[in-house]
């Protein structure tokens, strides 16, 4: 099932905020190509507060988890490419492969040819943990 990045942020708009994600929404006000930026950005302010700074994006909705992922990557691949994303670390999805199935729930025809580009490299098409 193919969802909208708008329909998905609508599902998950039910949380509150919290502090430690304002930076995130500071970062992107700058210039962003990600459609409503900052109905992303209050949505995973919400989900970081509903479930905490330490989430696992394996143990929660496909919807919650989807919107976390890639807001979470969107500014990290922005800033340093895929040697940014893969240097970092996500509890619960240690080689990206959340991450990646985000951007294909999405529609992001463009992301998922750049994370398959990069996933290439490494054997198995998994990239190593640093």
């Amino acid at each position: 099932m193919k969802l909208t990045l708008s329909a998905l942020l609508s599902v998950c708009v039910i949380f509150g905020c919290t502090n430690e994600a304002e930076q995130i929404e500071a970062d992107t006000q700058t210039e962003s190509k990600m459609p409503d930026i900052k109905l992303a950005a209050d949505t995973f302010k919400r989900i970081l507060k509903h479930y905490g700074d330490d989430v696992d994006p394996s143990k929660i909705p496909e919807a919650h988890r989807t919107v976390l992922a890639v807001f979470h990557s969107y500014g990290i691949l922005g800033n340093g490419g895929f040697q940014f994303l893969f240097e970092g670390d996500l509890t619960g999805d240690p080689h990206f492969q959340l991450t990646r199935e985000a951007y294909k729930t999405i529609g992001a025809d463009d992301s998922i040819a750049a994370f398959d580009k990069a996933y290439s490299v490494f054997p198995n098409s998994t990239p190593r943990r640093t």
